[in-house]
């Protein structure tokens, strides 16, 4: 998969009729350009040269095969990955990950990619699948679609993610960018001012920190400490002892990638 910048279409043109095909299995028209954009406030992208005979390049199927490449690029270039896989085969093909990742330590995680429908309860179910084949899943929803951000109302599976306490993480692969929501009340104290737009952050790959229990946005795994450490403190002496075990159980979210899978999930 080759990026292409904004305003570079017409530099770009003839390398990419040369050496560019459409990543779509079975196109029947694989040959592509690109298309100037950028003058309309537009962003720069490709077309085929000529329409293909089925009509299986509907946007979300684009952007799905996209995100999963930028994810697999950015996993490669994170220190103590070994090994990443796009389309991943596990329990016996019973299941199949997007994109997934194997430690030096031998943790692995799978990073799903949804742009297409899914139903909190199927959500569930895919969860415990991986859990019980000992794989961290991290979920990362499409920018457009079923699942793209919403400011007026949170889907169920959304809810969900947040009673786990856990961050809900898009992605736009045309412009390589991640959005995030659903962080603690004092979470935007810990990041710069202009990061926040619309209740929602903004930020690349290479802001998310890679971790034994999961992605997280900068600062989201302290802040979720210093929240639970609070509400805690707050109860009566007698709960001292659970309390010291709740965050020390909190914080091992903060167990890193390189650590064996028995360190981590200890």
């Amino acid at each position: 998969m080759v990026y292409l910048e904004q305003g570079a279409a017409r530099e770009q043109r003839a390398f990419a009729r040369t050496n560019l095909v459409c990543p779509e299995p079975g196109c029947s028209a694989p040959e592509i350009t690109t298309v100037h954009r950028a003058p309309g406030g537009r962003r720069d992208g490709y077309r085929h040269l000529s329409r293909p005979e089925f009509a299986s390049h509907g946007p979300e199927s684009v952007l799905h095969r996209q995100g999963k490449a930028l994810v697999a690029r950015w996993a490669r270039a994170q220190p103590n990955v070994a090994n990443v896989e796009i389309e991943a085969p596990l329990d016996g093909r019973r299941r199949i990950a997007d994109v997934l990742l194997t430690s030096d330590a031998g943790n692995k995680m799978a990073i799903e990619v949804q742009y297409s429908g899914l139903t909190t309860a199927s959500w569930k179910e895919r969860t415990a699948a991986y859990k019980a084949l000992g794989i961290t899943v991290v979920w990362i929803w499409g920018n457009i679609g079923a699942f793209a951000p919403r400011r007026t109302r949170v889907l169920d599976v959304h809810r969900e993610i947040l009673r786990r306490r856990m961050p809900i993480i898009w992605i736009n692969p045309a412009h390589e960018r991640i959005a995030w929501a659903g962080l603690e009340d004092d979470y935007p104290r810990l990041l710069p001012a202009n990061v926040r737009r619309h209740g929602f952050w903004f930020g690349s790959l290479d802001d998310l920190e890679l971790r034994a229990t999961g992605l997280f946005p900068p600062g989201f795994i302290d802040a979720r400490i210093a929240s639970k450490t609070t509400a805690m403190r707050s109860r009566r002496p007698r709960l001292s002892r659970a309390f010291e075990r709740k965050v020390d159980q909190i914080a091992s979210g903060r167990a890193r990638w390189s650590a064996s899978p028995d360190e981590d999930r200890g």
